[in-house]
């Protein structure tokens, strides 16, 4: 199994990464940006290394999600400044890298419903609420979930 090590945008002023199983569909580089599942939400994360070994319960390792550019976005040089303003300024790795980042460099993911083939839902026993939000989402063709 193949780890990565991850730096995950998190305001929690700490020089650490994560550890994230890598699935084997999707090809990284040291340096790509990529979307990872923290807690309940999604978020950015830089590739800082790959690892085989860890000491973590496999259980709770979490997969990552996918990657956000054709990357890498930053070459091992650029982490090294990076590592070095983190321990210097004592914030994040993220924070660190994200003087790099031009404006717009990822975007945030959106959740868009829209209706789907009536056929596959028909016969199914909807709540209320259910029945009252598919009306909503038929009326409009597609609705933004806010984050």
């Amino acid at each position: 199994m193949n780890y990565a090590e991850i730096a995950v945008d998190f305001p929690d002023n700490s020089q650490r990464t994560y550890t994230y199983k890598v699935p084997g569909n999707l090809t990284l580089d040291v340096g790509d940006l990529v979307w990872v599942p923290f807690g309940t939400r999604i978020l950015c994360g830089i590739v800082f290394y790959f690892t085989n070994d860890h000491d973590i319960d496999e259980e709770i390792i979490k997969y990552v999600i996918s990657k956000i550019n054709d990357g890498p976005y930053f070459d091992t040089k650029k982490l090294d400044l990076i590592k070095q303003i983190s321990e210097y300024y004592r914030v994040s790795f993220f924070s660190a890298a994200s003087l790099f980042f031009p404006p717009n460099a990822f975007s945030k993911i959106s959740t868009i419903f829209h209706s789907v083939n009536e056929d596959k839902i028909r016969g199914y026993k909807f709540s209320k609420i259910e029945k009252k939000l598919i009306n909503i989402v038929n009326t409009n063709k597609k609705i933004k979930k806010s984050n």
